[in-house]
């Protein structure tokens, strides 16, 4: 999130990890990092209404407010961020209060959300996994071992500039070895699949099951795999100790 002239505040989940990294590859930059979690919160409002729900709490409107771009308002008198973001596939927006509004930011949102007929969810596997999942946004560990171009983000990616592990990456571009896919499962539960079980085609292991999850809007049990780059589409595999059949799909479920 671009806030300021040279200032950004990154979302990770591995904070404690990215500093580190940072320090270690400024070179001479001058470059300040510090993580904020305890200082701010963030409500996410999802879904087809969610500007009309952004509309009701807000002092002004965001109507013309552009995809990833953030803008201060007040909720209710609390000065907040504005971020049109979400991680659920849908149109969305998130907004982010000091810490210590968080509460009262919560109660004032959630009314402003049940007015236009939304309701909270609070279901951590549906809002972090199953939804997301459903739309193809994986987490950061599903990503383990591969480069942008194997796991579809090769688009975010400006070759043309210099940056670490430009090379590597490249060289995974002309030469991918391996590729992140959908499963879909036929059998009507996946508990017994672990993450990072492994996946067999024709007994062979060709890859990793990532996660899997039950998909409440798509009704069906599915997952993401890291397999073999010659594993096709449509592909039949078993994955794990108890060979679950499943089936190689686009990861973007609906």
């Amino acid at each position: 999130m671009h806030m300021a002239e040279g200032l950004y505040w990154v979302s990770d989940l591995y904070g404690p990890r990215l500093l580190p990294w940072i320090k270690k590859h400024k070179g001479d930059a001058d470059i300040h990092a510090k993580i904020i979690t305890y200082d701010w919160d963030m409500y996410a409002v999802q879904g087809p209404d969610s500007l009309k729900a952004m509309n009701a709490m807000l002092d002004e409107p965001v109507d013309d407010l552009k995809r990833f771009g953030i803008c201060k308002r007040k909720l209710g008198g609390i000065p907040v961020y504005i971020h049109r973001s979400g991680f659920t596939g849908e149109s969305g927006y998130e907004i982010y209060s000091a810490f210590d509004k968080s509460a009262e930011m919560h109660d004032l949102a959630l009314k402003a959300v049940e007015s236009v007929g939304g309701r909270e969810l609070q279901t951590l596997e549906v809002y972090v996994r199953s939804i997301p999942m459903e739309k193809g946004f994986p987490l950061k560990q599903d990503f383990k071992h591969l480069s942008p171009y194997e796991c579809g983000l090769g688009w975010a990616v400006a070759a043309d500039k210099d940056f670490i592990g430009r090379e590597a990456a490249l060289q995974r571009r002309e030469h991918p070895k391996y590729r992140m896919v959908g499963l879909e499962f036929s059998r009507e539960s996946t508990e017994d699949i672990s993450i990072w079980e492994r996946v067999y085609w024709y007994g062979v292991e060709v890859g990793r099951c990532a996660q899997t999850i039950y998909g409440y809007t798509v009704d069906k049990n599915i997952g993401f795999a890291t397999i073999r780059a010659d594993v096709p589409d449509g592909a039949e595999l078993t994955v794990g100790c108890n060979d679950s059949p499943a089936v190689v799909v686009n990861k973007v479920f609906c």
